[in-house]
Formats: structure tokens, sequence, C-alpha cells
């Protein structure tokens, strides 16, 4: 059965109220461990089949296994080719916004849009906020603890950041586009998928884009993960 409301909750704060409850952490954890045949802990591309044809109300024969990695790689947010329980529990809430923005009833409808409107809201906030630090990186970055700067010096970083790199640059041109961004943001902004929009995803990589090509290069690529490391570092110390 598709995961949603008891009954489309008509308020937005009734829809996070479920969000956040018991019953919705039971029912991913029961989903996510029918899905996970192999009980391998995590959820494949294939493993997601099902639910695709679901959420689509597609005919089974429909689905392809490219749009099951598509859909896979929209929510697997460490890039490692799975579903973590984490990234379903996203995938699932994402899931329940469209639902109730597609609800029967005009009021539904325009609870889920004041949802998603402010979350949206957030992203940009956090954004707003990127554009002006990002200048001043330099100055964050003799704030952090030695350890930090240490590490942000280290071949330790170098080599995570590469294969980072390479698990967004999803087709092995050298470069990642503003929508392969996308796990990045949400790990940014700890904002939930659906919040996060392909225009917000653009005007993050414009921050980055030195050369204007409107892709990352590597080069590029390092000044934002070392962005991201201090950003959370500094976090960490409020």
């Amino acid at each position: 059965e598709p995961l949603s409301p008891p009954s489309p909750p008509p308020h937005p704060f009734q829809i996070r109220e479920f969000l956040e409850s018991d019953s919705f952490w039971h029912a991913v954890e029961a989903r996510f461990s029918e899905l996970d045949v192999d009980d391998s802990g995590s959820v494949s591309a294939e493993e997601l089949y099902p639910l695709i044809v679901q959420l689509t109300d597609s005919a089974p024969w429909a689905v392809t296994e490219s749009h099951c990695r598509s859909f896979s790689r929209l929510f697997d947010f460490d890039a490692n080719g799975d579903i973590s329980f984490r990234d379903f529990s996203k995938l699932l809430k994402t899931c329940i916004l469209i639902t109730s923005i597609d609800g029967t009833t005009e009021e539904e409808r325009a609870a889920g849009h004041q949802v998603m409107a402010e979350a949206a809201s957030v992203v940009e906030e956090v954004l707003d906020a990127v554009e002006q630090d990002v200048k001043c990186i330099d100055r964050f970055e003799a704030q952090c603890p030695e350890e930090v700067k240490s590490f942000l010096n280290s071949n330790s970083f170098k080599d995570t950041m590469k294969q980072r790199f390479s698990d967004l640059d999803s087709s092995g041109s050298g470069l990642v586009a503003p929508e392969d961004l996308y796990p990045v943001i949400i790990e940014l902004t700890q904002s939930e998928p659906w919040a996060v929009t392909d225009t917000h995803c653009r005007r993050f990589a414009k921050v980055f884009d030195d050369s204007e090509d409107g892709f990352i290069q590597e080069e590029e690529f390092e000044l934002l993960a070392r962005f991201c490391v201090v950003v959370s570092a500094l976090e960490s110390l409020e």
C-alpha cells in the first residue's frame, strides 16, 4: 500500500507531525525491510522496482532498469549505488509531500505547497549565506581547530575530495553538472530532498564556477569541498 498519512492532513503542521511520528518511522522500517529482499541493509536500484511501479501507477513492463537507476540516484546521497535506511526515509517523505500537493481538495493542495515553500525558503537562506561566506573562506578557515586545518592540507583531504568528485561526475567527463550537486546541497543545507530544486543547484554551482562554463571542474570542486568542511567544523563549535 502507498505510504501516506491515515487521512490526508489538511494543515502543514499536521503533515510535519506525521512525518516526525512513530507511525511514519514504523512504516518506513516495514517498507524498507520489504524491499531489502537480500537483507543487505540497503536497497539497490533494482529492488526499488515495485516501489517505482506503484508510485508511477505504471504497467510493470513500462519500468526499466534504467528508470530504477535514475530514480535511485536522486536519493543516493552518499553516492555508493544503494539506498540506505536514511536515504529511504527521505525518499518516502518526498512521496508523501507530493501526495499532499496532489490532494483531492484545494485545502490539502495548499497545505502541501506551504510546507514545500517554507522548506525551499530555508534552502534559499543558506544559499544566500554561501554566496557571502565563500568570499571569506580564508578567514573562516583560520578560525577552525588545528586538526581541521591539518586535514585540509593533507593528502587524505585531497583523496577524499577526488573520490567525491568522481562519484558526482556521473558522465565521467571530468565535469560535475549543477544537478549532480544535488546531494551536496542536501548535506550542506540539511534539507529534505523535496526542498532542493534545479534552480538551487544552478545557483549553488555558479558560486564555485570560476570558469563560467556551467560546470564544476575538479579544481573548482576543491574549493567547494574545502568550504563544506570549514562550514561543518565551525557549526560544530557553536
